[in-house]
């Protein structure tokens, strides 16, 4: 079974957890522990991208994405060629694909994203005329190297 899913929009990195002190209504004081906005806006958009497959995945699973960012100004001169350009600035790699999973896991396509076994991501600009976004496909993991030695 393979899902392949497009989410529009500029791919957005897993932010760090924030950490707050809070009183309760009795003031004792706790740290209470929260994602940051701007990832959890972008996880619930790309889940609702993600709602339109019903069926469950299960077993092991595999994620290969890529990462489209808007191209900068100093790429738009013609001296730059009308093609993708490697990404190396930040979000990280394993960022986008904290939140990339996570977002799968909010839409309920799979029950945790420790089914995840192997991973596959790139990140880069897009040409001049495209859009970003973010391209994701999902599916089972099967790999010949873990049945061991085959016999002659």
């Amino acid at each position: 079974m393979i899902h392949t899913a497009t989410i529009p929009g500029i791919p957005i990195g897993k932010g760090r957890p924030r950490s707050a002190l809070r009183k309760t209504t009795k003031g004792k004081t706790f740290i209470h522990h929260y994602t940051p906005e701007k990832t959890r806006s972008w996880e619930s958009m790309a889940a609702f991208y993600l709602m339109r497959y019903t069926e469950k995945m299960v077993g092991p699973l595999k994620l290969q994405y890529v990462a489209i960012f808007p191209r900068p100004q100093r790429m738009l001169t013609n001296k730059w060629p009308n093609r993708r350009e490697p990404h190396t600035d930040k979000p990280d790699v394993d960022n986008i694909a904290k939140a990339l999973m996570d977002a799968i896991v909010n839409s309920g396509l799979v029950a945790d994203d420790a089914q995840f076994v192997a991973l596959e991501g790139a990140k880069l600009y897009a040409d001049r005329i495209e859009d970003p976004h973010i391209t994701c496909i999902i599916s089972s993991y099967s790999n010949p190297v873990l049945q061991g030695p085959q016999s002659p």
